[in-house]
């Protein structure tokens, strides 16, 4: 049985496969994703249709749906959704760094 909302789960938990700490940080990028467009980062008609859009497809860039959305933050964003955990932020202090220190320079 699988647990968890389909429009956050990572790929890992939809295909059975082992999923840990990076699991959580594509939901947040998913989180992030929702915050920053009004909406999922992955849509379909039904749960299946989600889970493949997620395991398969490909959110629609941030930036086709507001272009004043900070390079810095679409970018994090974009390594939260990489299919292959490996390729994830791999502890939510590296992302929490990278969001302070943009954060900061954007304040200056």
């Amino acid at each position: 049985a699988m647990a968890g909302t389909p429009q956050y789960m990572a790929p890992e938990q939809i295909n059975g496969e082992p999923a840990d700490h990076r699991a959580d940080l594509f939901s947040l990028g998913s989180v992030l994703y929702a915050m920053c467009a009004g909406r999922p980062p992955f849509e379909g008609e039904n749960t299946m249709a989600i889970l493949r859009c997620i395991c398969d497809g490909k959110a629609r860039p941030l930036k086709e749906i507001d272009a004043a959305i900070p390079n810095e933050l679409v970018e994090i964003v974009e390594v939260l959704h990489a299919k292959n955990p490996a390729d994830r932020f791999q502890t939510a202090a590296d992302v929490a760094g990278l969001l302070h220190h943009h954060l900061e320079n954007l304040s200056q």
